[in-house]
Formats: structure tokens, C-alpha cells, sequence
């Protein structure tokens, strides 16, 4: 069982990206905008974390494929929410802040080689913070019946999942890491539990047939 969930980080994005080739390939649903940004966060997740996974295999670094990580999917995020809100000042401030932080933290605090925790739960909460003003947008211009039916309150929905959660797992490590390196285990568990529930709730997106960005 610990196997499984120490995989599922592997497991989740592959699952996702296979629900978009039926959905999208063999069902030939509309492929939108929101639908592109989920699948290049999937192939992000599973290109990087196989690395990851293949570095630690034969026991070479793999921290720096982290920061990499952490900024590729930012940057994503970022122009996605940049598309999406009504006021693109907050995502202009909000990648403004993650940027300052990267470079101070990653040269006096995390830097390559240590895990880039800090790094993550700002980022974490940032696109979290992007995807709570997004839903605060339709549900103040769209119908309440009409929300569900929407293929971005799902993507909303798997951001507020994986990332929403990521913030308190990421800002907890470095303190678990130093008190109880055994338990950093337990958290990425988790870490990878909440990435698969993210990437079944995205799936769900796939499914739906109706967006509002062009």
C-alpha cells in the first residue's frame, strides 16, 4: 500500500492524461483552452516526477528537478488565471511575488540542493488564492444551475483540491523534516493522495462540454 502511494504522483497524471485521450481523441468532446492548460500540468507532473524518480533511482540529486517543477506548473497557472480574471492585476502581483521569492529563497535559504518547501507553499497558495477569486467571478455572473454545468469551476474545483491542500503540506515540511524526518514520508503521501483526487476532479472538466474562456 505504501508503494502505491509513494507512486501516485506517477499514477494520477497518467491516469488523467489517459481520460483525456478517450474523452478528446476517441469520444471527440471539444477541447477548450481550460482542457489544454490541465494536460500540460499532467504532462508537467509526469515528465518531471518519472526524472525525479529515475534520478533517486540511481541515487543522484533530483531536488532541482523540484524547483523546476514548482516554477513550470507556476508559470502555467499564472497565464491561465491571467486569461481568466476579470482583474489580471491580482495575477500580475501574485507572479510579481512568487518571482521575489524564488530568487531570494533560492539563494539564501533553499537553494538547489534542499527540497524547495517554502518555495511550493507560496506557489500553492498563490494559484490557490487565483482559483478562489475565479470562483468568487461566476458565481457573480453566472446562474447557480448553471455553474456545474461549466468545464472551469471543475478545473476550479481540482485546483482548490491539490493546491489548497498543498499549502499546509508544504509549509509544515521543512519543520517535520527537522523535528521527525520520518513522518516527511507520511506528508508526501498525502501530498500525492490529494494529486490524484485533483487529477480525478480535472477529469471531470474533460467531461464537460460547455467554458467561458475563448
Amino acid at each position: 500500500m505504501k508503494e502505491v502511494l509513494f507512486k501516485l504522483d506517477l499514477i494520477a497524471p497518467v491516469i488523467g492524461l489517459l481520460a483525456a485521450i478517450f474523452y478528446f481523441v476517441i469520444r471527440k468532446n471539444p477541447y477548450s483552452p481550460s482542457d489544454r492548460i490541465v494536460v500540460l500540468f499532467l504532462s508537467t507532473e509526469l515528465i518531471l516526477n518519472t526524472l525525479a524518480a529515475s534520478f533517486q533511482q540511481y541515487e543522484k540529486s533530483n531536488l532541482w528537478i523540484y524547483h523546476l517543477n514548482c516554477v513550470v506548473v507556476h508559470i502555467l497557472f499564472s497565464w491561465y488565471f491571467l486569461k481568466l480574471l476579470l482583474r489580471q492585476r491580482i495575477v500580475a502581483v501574485g507572479f510579481i511575488v512568487f518571482s521575489l521569492s524564488v530568487i531570494i529563497l533560492e539563494l539564501k535559504i533553499q537553494t538547489f540542493d534542499s527540497f524547495p518547501s517554502y518555495i511550493y507553499s507560496i506557489s500553492s497558495f498563490i494559484v490557490a488564492l487565483y482559483a478562489l477569486c475565479f470562483l468568487n467571478q461566476i458565481i457573480d455572473t453566472l446562474p447557480a444551475y448553471h455553474i456545474l454545468s461549466v468545464k472551469e469551476f471543475w478545473v476550479i474545483a481540482g485546483v482548490l483540491t491539490y493546491f489548497g491542500s498543498s499549502f499546509f503540506i508544504f509549509i509544515s515540511y521543512s519543520y517535520l523534516s527537522f523535528v521527525s524526518p520520518k513522518k516527511v514520508f507520511v506528508l508526501w503521501q498525502f501530498h500525492n493522495i490529494f494529486l490524484f483526487f485533483g487529477c480525478i476532479v480535472f477529469i471531470k472538466a474533460f467531461n464537460c462540454t460547455k467554458w467561458i474562456l475563448k
